[in-house]
């Protein structure tokens, strides 16, 4: 076995601790020791000092030594995973043990303060945790509920990113490493890359080795590969979870959390280590379905909404957003209030809608009560000065409607709608309702708009005031569409709210308040 000898003897050197004896050794005192590569180890092979006592002191090169042993460690990692040969499911649950293992790390320097103020801290935070809860979710049936994966990845790099550039503290480095390692590990599992899980591993031992010494990343680099061994052999009850290797760094990760609003996060976490990694099915998809609107608020946001389900128990939403959009007497009214009743009567021009309306509630029948969905139909209005106020009203979690009539001179009007639901609706579904006043069918590049704005489902062509079978094709498309998109089946809040909700809809309509909760 090839080995790398140490010697410490050379100037500028720093002590740092490696398993193999106590003793610490006189400044000049040269003691070679060997790194075993494929277990991890150091050891004592000559030189003053006791063999086979716990720990000792040795003296390393400060520049470079950590940086070649974390480009081993990922080699090692890599050509192991390519030996055990293991398979997508494997690689996902290794790269979510390499994020559990780094996380802790991220309190390494008793407080958040690499992140600037509160607000980004727990909104950082938030993107590090959802990471995580988004590789776990790879290899359950929850990974719809994820809703957008990339992004989780994303968000997590970007706070690592938020670390380099703070305070160059080497507290503050293993910060920026454990959120590095997340990130890494998401991406792992998203493309399930065991590339991308080496280098995951990889961050985490430097996390280990910045925050407290190389010796304890060695221990971590060690853990690491026993789960790989307890993956290759289906043990996935037998993870060493013991806190030891983390020292201090554990309560101070414990502490930091419970300083900023998040301890609900600490007690998740101390239970996924004392679980031996495994995470709660319920509870996952319950973290996964929070509502972006309370996510972007935070960690602390989201705890304190979870802790409101857990407290007064959930009821399931059952609710649709249906946003009906286009320029002012393109049919957009006549659209809403023929979705609810098919029969309804066509708008007068003076009935124009001024700003945003709520044209009612379109029960739509399911296979059972919890199939069933409420939608509730949304007309925009379509003055030009009107437009800057959508975004407050816009979200991810609408179906969009987008209502043309071929006749106006703005030519580009759809694309300019479609850039609205892009900007504030994400890839939010769309359907493009082509209102036919005449004979004629307006000349719309379908195959063009389709390239550009993937997340149109259809175009469809007919008279929302003549063609009544047309009509209702529409709305059986537009109910199918609704029915079998799982947001709003999977949704769930807070008993608490869901009564505040149905008091405010009784005092304002006198009937059940179906509007959306955020």
């Amino acid at each position: 076995m090839k080995t790398r000898r140490i010697c410490g003897k050379s100037r500028g050197l720093r002590l740092f601790r490696a398993k193999a004896g106590n003793k610490r050794p006189r400044r000049n005192s040269p003691m070679p020791l060997t790194f075993e590569p494929a277990v991890g180890t150091v050891r004592n092979i000559g030189g003053s000092g006791e063999q086979g006592t716990p720990r000792f002191w040795v003296q390393c090169r400060e520049v470079g030594f950590m940086e070649s042993l974390e480009k081993k460690f990922y080699q090692q990692v890599r050509e192991k995973i390519a030996e055990l040969d293991l398979n997508r499911k494997q690689v996902v649950f290794f790269s979510r043990l390499c994020a559990m293992r780094a996380l802790p790390f991220l309190g390494s320097a008793g407080n958040f303060d690499f992140w600037g103020g509160k607000g980004e801290i727990t909104q950082h935070l938030y993107a590090v945790f959802n990471a995580i809860d988004v590789v776990a979710s790879y290899d359950t049936s929850l990974i719809a509920a994820a809703r957008v994966p990339s992004a989780a990845r994303a968000s997590a790099a970007r706070a690592a990113g938020a670390a380099r550039a703070a305070d160059a503290a080497r507290a503050y480095s293993a910060a920026r490493a454990a959120a590095r390692a997340v990130a890494r590990a998401a991406a792992a599992a998203k493309s399930v890359s065991a590339a991308k899980a080496a280098k995951a591993a990889a961050a985490a031992t430097d996390a280990a080795a910045k925050a407290i010494d190389s010796a304890v990343a060695i221990e971590l680099h060690r853990k690491l590969f026993e789960d790989l061994s307890r993956i290759e052999e289906g043990a996935y009850d037998n993870f060493d979870n013991n806190l030891s290797v983390y020292e201090y760094v554990w309560g101070n990760f414990q502490k930091v959390l419970s300083d900023v609003g998040c301890g609900y996060w600490g007690r998740l976490y101390e239970t996924i280590f004392e679980n031996r990694f495994h995470f709660d099915p319920a509870a996952l998809e319950m973290r996964l379905s929070v509502p972006a609107e309370i996510k972007e608020q935070g960690a602390k946001a989201v705890a304190d909404y979870l802790e409101q389900m857990e407290a007064s128990g959930s009821e399931n939403l059952n609710e649709a957003r249906v946003i009906i959009l286009g320029e002012k007497g393109a049919g957009k009214t006549c659209l809403a209030r023929r979705l609810v009743d098919p029969k309804a009567p066509m708008t007068k021009p003076s009935e124009s809608t001024e700003g945003v309306d709520s044209k009612g509630v379109w029960k739509i029948e399911g296979e059972n009560a919890l199939s069933a969905v409420n939608a509730r139909i949304w007309d925009f209005a379509g003055h030009v000065i009107t437009h800057a106020a959508h975004r407050c009203f816009l979200s991810e979690r609408c179906l969009y409607i987008l209502v043309y009539n071929g006749r106006t001179e703005r030519q580009n009007q759809i694309e300019y709608w479609l850039d609205h639901v892009r900007n504030y609706g994400g890839d939010a579904p769309v359907l493009v309702l082509v209102n036919k006043f005449d004979n004629h069918k307006p000349d719309v590049p379908e195959n063009t708009l389709k390239r550009k704005y993937p997340f149109i489902k259809s175009f469809e062509y007919f008279s929302i005031k003549e063609d009544e079978s047309e009509l209702e094709k529409f709305r059986l498309k537009t109910s199918d569409l609704i029915r079998s998109n799982s947001i709003w089946s999977r949704d769930k809040i807070p008993a608490s709210y869901y009564k505040v909700k149905n008091a405010l809809g009784e005092l304002f309509d006198g009937e059940s308040f179906n509007d959306e909760y955020y």
